[in-house]
């Protein structure tokens, strides 16, 4: 990963490490972060924010200014300061590309799967059976 300019060698690193370490929920959506998804494509990978961009002035090293976030909730944010979303639905919601549709298919079983088993409730089609 390159330094930016303005940040110490290696800070960067040791940050994006610490942050994960704590294992915080996504700071834009609150929904947890699976921080062993190693393939950097996947919507729900974890990424380091800055809360004011860098391009914005905002610094890329400080517990101040950066955030544990799921990539996909990174995308929508983009350059924007304070950007929130109701959970991870929100963001597969809102995101209109077609490059996590696969993603957002078993992201929405898989929270059905729970709901039933949580709740004891039964999907079918578009009715639900209590």
């Amino acid at each position: 990963m390159g330094n930016r300019k303005g940040s110490r060698p290696g800070s960067r690193e040791k940050m994006i490490a610490k942050v994960a370490s704590l294992c915080l929920p996504c700071g834009i959506c609150g929904d947890a972060i699976n921080y062993e998804i190693q393939d950097a494509n996947h919507p729900e990978h974890y990424e380091l924010d800055e809360r004011i961009p860098y391009s914005k002035g905002g610094s890329t090293d400080t517990w101040e200014n950066t955030q544990p976030v799921h990539r996909i909730c990174n995308l929508l944010k983009g350059n924007k300061e304070d950007y929130y979303l109701d959970g991870l639905f929100d963001a597969y919601t809102k995101y209109k590309g077609k490059k996590y549709q696969s993603f957002k298919e078993e992201y929405l079983q898989e929270k059905a799967q729970n709901m039933q088993k949580k709740c004891n409730v039964t999907f079918t089609s578009s009715k639900i059976d209590i």
